[in-house]
């Protein structure tokens, strides 16, 4: 769970920002490790097909198989995980 906040605020948090215009981006790279943002997105995009494993705003983890290239996803994440295999992705906030 995000650092200073409840369950509740997070999908709260969560649900507002799908509406919202992205303000901040940076490339996603999970080669080392999971990549925490420390904060969920609004969108995510993936560059090439493949898979993303990926926790949602709720906390639970997520595997999306068979992504096409260059989709946009309005997804709320906090964390894309060791796993995944589409690159490139940009988290937007």
């Amino acid at each position: 769970m995000m650092q200073g906040m409840t369950k509740f605020e997070i999908l709260n948090e969560a649900e507002r920002r799908t509406s919202d215009s992205a303000m901040d981006a940076v490339m996603v790279d999970y080669s080392g490790g999971d990549h925490d943002f420390g904060r969920c997105t609004r969108w995510l995009w993936t560059g090439g097909g493949g898979s993303l494993v990926a926790r949602m705003a709720s906390g639970k983890v997520l595997d999306f198989q068979g992504l096409q290239e260059c989709r946009m996803m309005p997804i709320s994440i906090s964390a894309v995980l060791t796993g995944s295999s589409a690159t490139p992705m940009v988290a937007f906030f």
